[in-house]
């Protein structure tokens, strides 16, 4: 099954309990985004973010986890 992508120009979301910024990376046929291990299960959203035409280079993936309720 091939996932569709919806083009919005904006996204709200409540009762979240943080924001990880990760870059798409390769795996075998498709693509993967890594996070913690403590997630498995937990629903989560992907948001593919436009690419900037002026800068290409790679940008450096950021993390923030928030602390474990």
């Amino acid at each position: 099954m091939v996932d569709k992508l919806i083009p919005k120009t904006k996204f709200t979301i409540e009762n979240i309990d943080g924001v990880i910024q990760k870059t798409v990376t390769a795996f075998g046929n498709g693509a993967k985004v890594d996070c913690l291990k403590e997630y498995i299960g937990r629903p989560a959203y992907i948001i593919i973010c436009k690419e900037n035409p002026k800068n290409k280079k790679k940008i450096k993936s950021n993390t923030f986890v928030p602390k474990p309720m």
